[in-house]
This record gives structure tokens, C-alpha cells and sequence, in this order.
């Protein structure tokens, strides 16, 4: 870290205080820091999966060594513990047989008084098959999130992968097992496989049915299913290695022996002018009001959409409204655009965790719906940390709560301990929430050489200040800016740096941009 950074025991009061006081003039989301906790070891990997749900966050670390090699925790956080939204630590959980490389920490969900924590390549009857842990928050003493049960499939194979990605929902357990293979005796992987669980009156979860991942997609890859699964309405909602999203009705999967019907493909009514074959799904969400297809075109120049639907009242969807990336100018901060993807009530968080050999700093926006339910969705923040490092890959993993959101760093230091941010939305409880101005910084990425400076475009002449820093967070320049302002950069060594635009009227937001310098 810089010379300008204080200590890491005293980051979080830092940040606390100077986000703080910028809150009330500049409309700063404050930011509160939550460094990988004591035993976490190199490549732990904190902040890899991430999920929220009331006053509690669940954060992973499947690559910390805490008990054997990359055997994995987790970590329970609540909003309370320690003052008002502080956030501190309450319980470290790791399964009762911890084994090495079992990635525990992988993914993590936490839902309805559970935590269910992923470790893929935990073993099952001596084979690295993979297992779904299952805590409940009252078991064994209130708050006292007890262990209840390790879940493993049927299905015995090495490599199986099983957990690897997962969705809880209601009473069911949906998991994908990528490395299932059909037929192990040929010498092609297999298609992959989803297996679904049905919770019982004691609380415990069985296995009810073993789905091949061709049976819930049609795809020509192997393994078929990518390990999205969405739970809209009375439908199942699948991704597939073949980048397309499916459904199947939820009655007939969740009956052992009934005819699971023939997927239907998910495809967008509206294509913003596109062919719509090209192109591609690669995650979804959903709640009980919308649900959420993570869209990019075949094309890298074009930008990425998310795209929303709701239900009809038939069982149809209809596309209603869409987000795409805060700059469209150039492509560097849509890389890793929507692998993290959150949605609660009418807001939702994307995460763009960059690249590490070129764009290395991640971001992450949050949306509501616009006014206009076919519109694009407003862009209500525009999220980065506060001590930036390069190839965190903030963004990575998201969730939202209640007024807050929550990014995951895991790569995060030298050593790549990992990191987790909170920030609270200032305009929690505020119905009217006032737009920020729409600008671009360009060109960028930026030769030194050809131009030393960038040029400032803004939606309106709307009077402010522009400052710079480095990936440290340390100030390096700052200077009143307008529509058309230039911006010098002679002095400057190559890298990275953040611009904030703070217009000078208070009730506006202030946004920030990443910029790479070139030699």
C-alpha cells in the first residue's frame, strides 16, 4: 500500500469517517471494511461467494488453509454486532471433518434461518464427490448456527463437482454436479447433471430425483448446465455451457418419477436492434416479482445487458425494462460485467470484476427500475473500494441487503487474503431519488504519449470537481470541471486511477469512472 494509507487496524474507522462526512455533500454511499478475518491464509480467497438476507452477511473463503489445505470456511457477519451496521464478526464455520481441497466456502447461500455452504471437493465415501453443508441459526442455542446436516448426492464419481453452484428455495435444494458423467467408461465427459432435494418435517434434506443437465437444457456441451439455476413463479430457470437460459415447469421435476417436459428456450422479445441468435445468457436471478437474464452479444464491442421480466399472469414472461454497463464507450470496464448479479425487491447490484493482466479493477453498479417500465433501469450508484489493489477482482461476488450491499474482493493483497465492502445507500427510506449527471471521460484507455490529457463530457453544463487517485486510494490531482473540461495528466506514470466527478449542487450524486494510462 501507499505511503498515504494508514495501517489496516486503522482502515475501517478511516474509511468510516471520510466516507461519512463526503455522504452528506456528495452523496457517497458510506463504505465500511471487512478484512479477511484472523486465520485466513494466503490465497483464502474471503469474499469469493457472498449472500445476505436480513441483519446477517455470509461470506466465504474456500481457499484458506485454516484447518488442512484449501479446506475452506466460512463466516457469519451480523449488521448489529459491535454498534449500528458495524458489522463484526459472529461465527467462523467450518464443516466437522474438514479435508483438503474440499473448497468449503465455494458458494454460499443463507435463507429462511440457514446457512448452506458448498464445498465441492469434499469427499463422500472416500471420493472427492463434493457436499452441501447445512447450519440453522437457532440450533444448539439462539444465534447459535449449529451444523445440521452434510449433503451428498447419490451419485459417486471423482470429480463429481457437486455444489459447485447451488440454489435453495423454498423447501427444495437444487445443485449442479458438472462433472457427473453418463457413461464413464467412453472416453467423452459427460453431460453434467443437476440433483434436487427436498427438505422433511424433521428438517433434514433428501434427495428426491438426479436430473442429466440434458433433460433441463438443450445443449451440445458438455456438461451441459453452467450452474445458474433461477426460481420464478412455478418454473425452474437454467443456464447452459452453450450460453442459453431454459425452463422447465417445477410439478413434474419435483416428482421421482414423473416426465420432466422438453425445455423451453428463454429468448428476448426485444433485441435493442440485434440478431437475437447473437446472443448469449450467462446467469440469472430472480424473486417473487422479476426475474433477471444476464445477456451479452456475440460481438465484444458491443455492451452487455441485463435484461428484466416479469410474469404475465399466464405463466408467460414479458420483458420489462433492462441495466447495461454505466460507460458504453469502451469495453474495459464490461469484462466480468454480471458474474455477480443480486436482486431484492425493485433493486438490483451487477459486479464487473475487471481482468488482472489489463483492466484489474473491478466495479460494481447498483439499479432500480425507471419510471418507464420498458426504459432503462437508473443507475443509483456507481461502486468502487476505497483502497483499490490491483487484481482484487472486486465485484466478483455481490449481494444485497436491506438498505446496504455487499462486494467481495477475494483476491484482495499481496497475499491474496481477500476482502469483503459494505455500503450503505444513503437514500435508504427516500422515495425521490435525485439523478446524477450522465459523463464519459475519453479517450480511454489513454496514451501518455499521444495526448497527456483526458477530456470531460457531461449531459449538461453542470458545475463541479473532478480528483484523481491512484490504486491506492491516495489523492493524486484535482480540479473544478464542467462540460468540455481537459484534464492534464503530464507527470503521471502508467496504471490505473479513479476519477470522481462531485458536482457542486449537494442533492446531485457523485459518480466515479476508472481510466488506464498507456505508455
Amino acid at each position: 500500500m501507499g505511503m498515504c494509507i494508514p495501517g489496516r487496524a486503522a482502515i475501517l474507522t478511516l474509511v468510516l469517517q471520510f466516507f461519512g462526512a463526503l455522504a452528506a455533500n456528495a452523496q457517497y454511499w458510506p463504505e465500511l471494511i471487512i478484512p479477511a478475518p484472523v486465520g485466513v491464509t494466503a490465497s483464502g480467497e474471503f469474499g469469493a461467494a457472498l449472500d445476505v438476507e436480513g441483519d446477517w452477511l455470509l461470506a466465504g473463503a474456500p481457499g484458506t488453509d485454516l484447518e488442512a489445505n484449501s479446506s475452506g470456511a466460512a463466516y457469519l457477519f451480523n449488521r448489529n454486532e459491535g454498534g449500528a451496521n458495524a458489522w463484526e464478526l459472529v461465527e467462523q464455520l467450518v464443516p466437522p471433518i474438514s479435508y483438503p481441497d474440499a473448497r468449503f466456502g465455494e458458494k454460499v447461500q443463507v435463507a429462511d434461518g440457514r446457512a448452506f455452504i458448498a464445498a465441492p471437493g469434499d469427499l463422500n465415501l472416500g471420493v472427492a464427490t463434493g457436499a452441501v453443508y447445512v447450519y440453522e441459526r437457532d440450533l444448539g442455542g439462539a444465534d447459535n448456527w449449529g451444523f445440521k446436516q452434510k449433503i451428498v448426492v447419490d451419485q459417486v464419481q471423482n470429480s463429481l463437482g457437486f455444489g459447485q453452484r447451488f440454489l435453495a428455495s423454498g423447501d427444495q435444494l437444487f445443485v449442479n454436479c458438472p462433472g457427473y458423467d453418463e457413461n464413464v467408461n467412453d472416453a467423452y465427459p459427460g453431460v453434467g447433471g443437476c440433483a434436487i432435494f427436498q427438505r422433511n418435517p424433521s428438517g433434514l434434506y433428501d434427495q428426491i430425483r438426479f436430473v442429466r443437465g440434458d433433460s433441463l437444457v438443450n445443449s451440445t456441451q458438455r456438461p451441459a448446465l453452467s450452474g445458474w439455476f433461477a426460481r420464478f413463479q412455478d418454473k425452474l430457470y437454467c443456464g447452459s455451457r452453450s450460453l442459453t437460459t431454459f425452463r422447465v415447469p417445477l410439478e413434474p421435476l419435483l416428482q421421482s418419477d414423473a416426465d420432466i417436459p422438453a425445455p423451453e428456450r428463454i429468448q428476448l422479445a426485444d433485441t435493442f436492434g440485434y440478431n437475437a441468435a447473437d446472443f448469449r445468457y450467462f446467469g440469472a436471478v430472480a424473486n417473487n416479482e422479476r426475474l433477471l437474464l444476464d445477456v451479452h452479444h456475440g460481438n465484444g464491442a458491443i455492451a452487455p445487458h441485463v435484461v428484466s421480466f416479469v410474469d404475465d399472469g399466464s405463466g408467460s414472461l414479458t420483458q420489462q425494462g433492462y441495466m447495461m454497463p454505466d460507460s458504453t464507450q469502451l469495453s474495459i470496464e464490461w469484462w466480468g460485467w454480471g458474474e455477480g448479479m443480486d436482486l431484492l425487491g425493485d433493486r438490483a447490484v451487477i459486479g464487473a470484476y475487471g481482468d488482472v493482466f489489463f483492466t484489474p479493477n473491478g466495479h460494481a453498479e447498483v439499479y432500480a427500475p425507471s419510471a418507464d417500465p420498458m426504459a432503462r433501469w437508473e443507475r443509483l450508484a456507481y461502486l468502487v473500494p476505497s483502497d483499490p489493489h490491483y487484481g482484487d477482482q472486486f465485484g466478483r461476488a455481490v449481494a444485497m441487503g436491506d438498505g446496504m450491499v455487499a462486494i467481495g474482493a477475494p483476491f484482495y493483497g499481496e497475499l491474496d487474503l481477500g476482502e469483503v465492502y459494505v455500503y450503505m445507500d444513503p437514500f435508504a427510506g427516500i422515495d425521490q431519488k435525485m439523478r446524477g449527471p450522465e459523463w464519459s471521460i475519453a479517450p480511454n484507455p489513454c496514451s501518455l504519449s499521444a495526448s497527456g490529457s483526458v477530456h470531460v463530457h457531461v449531459n449538461a453544463d453542470i458545475q463541479g470537481s473532478l480528483t484523481l487517485r491512484d490504486t491506492h486510494g491516495c489523492l493524486v490531482r484535482e480540479q473544478r470541471a464542467h462540460a468540455g473540461t481537459v484534464f492534464p495528466l503530464a507527470g503521471l506514470s502508467v496504471g490505473a486511477y479513479l476519477f470522481t466527478w462531485s458536482p457542486s449542487d449537494p442533492r446531485q450524486r457523485s459518480s466515479s469512472r476508472w481510466i488506464i494510462l498507456l505508455p
